[in-house]
Parts: structure tokens; sequence; C-alpha cells
């Protein structure tokens, strides 16, 4: 499996996952080879496999004729599975291809593990166990990842069952993605030493390599929202329904000096109002963290939402959680040194000015 290049943003990959082939891998079962290593397996959870094996016998038609009769069996931790055949001649061997009963099905939850298989198989007689059992990559994913661009590929697959390799709810699974993004570098920010190109998909996983020669610095960046962007594209691929939704600054009040709002404590809206000493509209900001720079302003918060708007809220840079809506959301951060100021953009200068006013800071909105 490629490490580097441009593999996170590669949607369709060759047999020997160079990122040259033409044929993208669908869900919701697939197989796909990678760097001569067992091919790998992915399901849903509480699948139920269907299994096709090839058997050959050598040589055993001077012993038991033109047509074999036999057995063929497997076992795993979570299976069982069992058929029968008939082999004929095909060259010096004698095969059949069966299709195997299963008993058993995957766990339900996340799995990210090798799979191997015991067989036997007996023609008359005794049951004789097989020096070749298989081993395969398993990933087992929450249900059918959702189809989209960009696609689903090995390592994306990997990484995601990975990260959430156990986990047997949705919130578990969110939180496990959650805590691999968030406070971790990659996914990188403006911080990042090569930092150049604003990107909001799974090229922000791409990471530096100082034993490449030069050595390698990715030059992939996002904000929070994009970001959350790459969370909700994370737990899509695992078939968890998420989206990437706003919080602003409110301060939850009709006061005269906001203008435009949701209803209190919806905090997803601008609130905006016009200053009369500044004699301007001005927009209430949030202000990263509390240094009152026109630097540190910024217009929201961008997050990750699983369960819809009163679901859980992910911000995944700075990392937050928080259940019910925007406004907890808001209220998290605030408890993380953010506040509010209102300010309006000098477009010429591309920077914000800071109102002066005396209100210019209101508080988060109290709880209601």
């Amino acid at each position: 499996m490629r490490q580097r290049g441009d593999a996170w943003g590669d949607d369709a990959y060759g047999d020997d996952c160079t990122g040259t082939g033409t044929s993208v891998v669908g869900p919701p079962q697939w197989t796909e080879a990678i760097a001569g290593n067992p091919k790998p397996v992915c399901y849903v959870k509480g699948d139920i496999p269907k299994l096709k094996v090839k058997v050959q016998f050598s040589n055993p038609e001077e012993e038991y004729g033109p047509a074999l009769p036999f057995e063929f069996a497997g076992h795993s931790s979570d299976f069982d599975f069992s058929g029968q055949g008939t082999a004929s001649a095909s060259g010096d061997v004698m095969q059949a291809d069966v299709w195997l009963t299963t008993t058993g099905s995957f766990p339900q939850h996340v799995s990210n593990d090798n799979w191997p298989i015991d067989w036997k198989v007996r023609t008359v007689g005794d049951w004789y166990d097989l020096e070749n059992n298989t081993s395969n990559a398993l990933w087992v994913t929450w249900a059918e990842p959702y189809s989209g661009n960009p696609g689903i590929t090995a390592m994306r697959v990997f990484w995601v069952t990975d990260k959430a390799n156990g986990r047997s709810t949705i919130g578990d699974i969110a939180d496990a993605i959650w805590g691999a993004l968030g406070n971790h570098n990659p996914p990188y920010e403006t911080d990042h030493e090569g930092y150049s190109t604003q990107v909001n998909d799974w090229r922000l996983l791409m990471q530096d390599d100082p034993n490449q020669n030069p050595p390698y610095v990715s030059p992939y960046y996002g904000y929070c929202d994009q970001q959350a962007n790459l969370m909700k594209l994370a737990l899509w691929m695992l078939g968890v329904s998420s989206e990437v939704r706003s919080v602003r600054a409110s301060d939850g009040n009709e006061d005269g000096r906001v203008l435009r709002s949701q209803t209190p404590y919806d905090c997803e809206d601008y609130e905006i109002s016009y200053c009369v000493p500044d004699q301007r509209w001005e927009w209430l900001e949030l202000d990263f963290y509390g240094s009152g720079t026109p630097e540190s302003m910024n217009d929201l918060e961008g997050c990750c939402v699983v369960g819809g708007a009163g679901g859980t809220w992910y911000a995944v840079w700075p990392k937050e959680k928080a259940s019910g809506s925007a406004y907890y959301m808001l209220r998290e951060l605030a408890g993380n040194a953010v506040t509010q100021r209102y300010a309006w953009w000098d477009a010429p200068h591309n920077t914000w000015v800071l109102c002066n006013q005396a209100d210019a800071s209101p508080p988060v909105a109290p709880l209601p």
C-alpha cells in the first residue's frame, strides 16, 4: 500500500496499488491486492459471508477414477464453513469449485483484524487438515459506506476501521474518529512548516516523512470546517451518517443591537448590528482565544455533527465536544477561552477592524 505521494487523494488503484489503475472499489463487500500481502476482505457488521473455494487434488484419478466426491470444511473464530462436491480431471490435477454453507456472522462492531481460517478435506474415511490455511486482512464497517467523492480505497478503509476497531455504537465510533483527528498532526493547521494547499478531504492525512531524501513535507492543511469535513468523510466510510454544521457567536439577546439572528440559542446564523457611533454594520465574531486582535477573529467554528442538529457536535480544531445544539458547543468554546467581539471587515486591507464601543464584546448567552 502506498504511504506517500498522492495516495490519500487517489480513488483508483491498480493491482500493484501504484495508483495508476482505473477500477474503483465498490461497497459493501470487496477485495483488493495490497503489495503482495493477502487480499483484504471488507464486510458490514453482522454480515454472513458466502465463500466459494477451488479444491484441487494432485493425480488421484489413478486411484479413484475420473470423478472424486469430497467434503470440504473450514473453521474460524466466528464461523464454520462446509460444502461438498465432485472433482474432475483438469490437466494434471482434479478440481472443483464449491460454494460453502456458512454458520455464524460477523460481530456487531467495527473491526480491523486478521481472519485466519483452518481448512480440512476428506474424500473417504478420515478428515485431513490442510497445511495451506488462509489468513486475510479483515475490515468490518458499521454499515455500507456512503458513496461519493472521494471514493472508497484500501488505505481509507484500513484507517477508519483501525481507528474505530471494536466500537459497537455510533457514539463510540464517532468519539474514536474524533479522537484520532483532534489534537493530532496530521491533519495539519496553519502553523505547519510546509502548508501551502488548503483542502477539506483525505489529503489532510498525508504525513511528513523526514526519512525521504530530501525529507517530505506535506503541503496540505485545513481550517476547522475543513477538518470537520474530513471527520465526516471518515464516518461516511464506516457507514455512519454525519454532516458539517457551523457554530457562530451569539449573545442570545434580542436587545436592539442584534439586527439578524435565528431564534436565541440557535447559534448557527450571523448576528449583525448597526453601530451608530461607528456608523457601519458589524458582525459578532468568535475571538480565538480572547486575544482581542484581528488575527484571532473568526466567522465560525466548523463541526462534524452526528444525529442531526440536536445530536452530538464535534469540533476537531480546537478539539471540543458538545451535545444538544450549536449553542452548547458555543458554551464549550467559551469555556476554552473563546470570547466574542463585534467587528467589521476591511476588504481593501483584508483584515477585521474591531469595534471599540462599550458593548462590543458581549458574553456568550447564559443557559436558558
